[in-house]
């Protein structure tokens, strides 16, 4: 996470959904581990050329979510950041 280093994840509606947890499969999860993880999937799908972009998912709304808007990063560099956060969580 070379280029987020100044990244105050405190301050990004991602930290505030980690206090919040819903049933799913019997277990109780982190909707923000949850929403983590989504977003990973979706990105690969995207980066990939299998999803096309629609109305409702923009890139915009990705990085305001993470709290990553200036930070630079284009929808590459923005899932492999995503992806080594999702992997310091384990």
């Amino acid at each position: 996470m070379k280029k987020l280093k100044n990244w105050n994840v405190k301050k990004t509606p991602w930290y505030k959904d980690m206090d919040k947890k819903f049933e799913y499969k019997g277990e109780m999860v982190n909707l923000g581990v949850y929403n983590l993880i989504i977003t990973c999937t979706t990105l690969e799908l995207y980066n990939n050329d299998k999803l096309e972009s629609t109305k409702n998912f923009k890139l915009k709304d990705v990085y305001k979510y993470f709290g990553l808007d200036g930070y630079g990063l284009n929808k590459h560099t923005l899932l492999s950041e995503l992806k080594n956060f999702r992997n310091q969580l384990n």
